[in-house]
């Protein structure tokens, strides 16, 4: 696990953990050697020596928040990538786009990278586009100004819409529930392509607050099968509990005996499912059977849950039947 990594870090390497995971997250990328344009020349990148020091511990805490961490040794580039089905684009400085193209077409050939792409920000730059006071762009804040070209140049004629009856004001409009008008088309965004947002100074605060919600859904998901778990134990020698105690597991056990949480990640999985984009038959086939063995393991796990409440009333009826009557008279 990455927090036994981060635990072994002095408390200097902490701190530069967290300063560099922060300009990945950002940023997306890192390269051996920056360019001075002062001098005309190519300097060692020390935070770049950092983050190869800080590999397996960045890499690993990435993974577990959705994202993956690679490295180029040939070329010297450490590139983040988002695991989910949005589009990624990289962006780097002018100078450097020739560069990113060319080791952007290996990794595509020796990775099989697919629905990520090379921002061409120096023809963006010259050009200068500006953002319209309304449009989509000014909702992104960033301080990186080849990321703030970019997003002008794509959001800044995108135009906030407060209501559907609107939306054909303007030649491409959105609605904050996601309603987009473009092309003379009226068309709704699947939900996906903001939830897990890679851009902007609050993203990095939005996927946190993502993971927050599914550990805590994880722990009440244990906290529910532990019970059942103490409550089939309770079978096994059931003068060690009392009647109310039974009669708690019991409930514990009939409230998850129709598997409601498995049946909303069943649900969940066929809906996401359902909106995968098709124009990719290789991605395409890989979610489906990554959500087939999801839904299969949910109903393994009904299963089993079936089986435990069916030992817990069991022992239930056995202890009322025969103990508790003895124990009145």
């Amino acid at each position: 696990m990455w927090g036994e990594q981060y635990e072994k870090l002095s408390t200097y390497e902490k701190g530069e953990f967290r300063r560099l995971g922060n300009y990945l997250l950002s940023h997306t990328y890192m390269v051996r050697f920056t360019y001075d344009p002062g001098e005309e020349t190519t300097l060692p990148n020390a935070d770049y020596n950092m983050v190869m020091r800080l590999f397996e511990a960045l890499q690993e805490y990435f993974e577990a928040t959705g994202w993956r961490l690679s490295k180029d040794d040939d070329y010297g580039i450490v590139s983040l990538i988002s695991e989910y089905d949005n589009k990624f684009y990289i962006i780097v400085p002018p100078q450097f786009v020739r560069l990113a193209i060319r080791v952007f077409d290996r990794i595509k050939r020796d990775k099989a990278v697919y629905d990520t792409g090379v921002v061409d920000v120096e023809k963006i730059i010259n050009k200068k586009p500006r953002a319209e006071q309304n449009s989509l762009a000014k909702e992104i804040e960033t301080d990186n100004p080849y990321v703030r070209a970019y997003l002008d140049y794509l959001l800044g004629r995108v135009m906030k819409c407060d209501s559907a009856e609107h939306i054909r004001d303007n030649r491409i409009s959105i609605t904050d529930e996601g309603l987009l008008y473009k092309n003379y088309v009226v068309r709704a965004l699947n939900p996906k392509l903001w939830s897990h947002p890679a851009i902007g100074q609050n993203a990095i605060i939005l996927r946190l607050n993502g993971i927050q919600i599914e550990m805590n859904a994880e722990k009440k998901r244990i906290e529910t099968c532990s019970t059942l778990k103490t409550g089939a134990d309770a079978c096994k020698i059931p003068e060690t509990y009392s009647k109310n105690d039974l009669e708690r597991f019991v409930s514990a056990a009939e409230q998850t005996l129709g598997c409601g949480i498995f049946q909303e990640e069943i649900a969940a999985l066929e809906q996401e499912q359902a909106t995968i984009d098709t124009g990719n038959l290789i991605l395409l086939r890989e979610s489906v059977e990554q959500k087939k063995q999801a839904a299969d393991e949910a109903e393994r796990e009904c299963g089993r849950l079936r089986e435990q409440s069916g030992v817990v009333r069991g022992g239930l009826e056995s202890l009322r039947n025969d103990r508790i009557p003895r124990a009145e008279r």
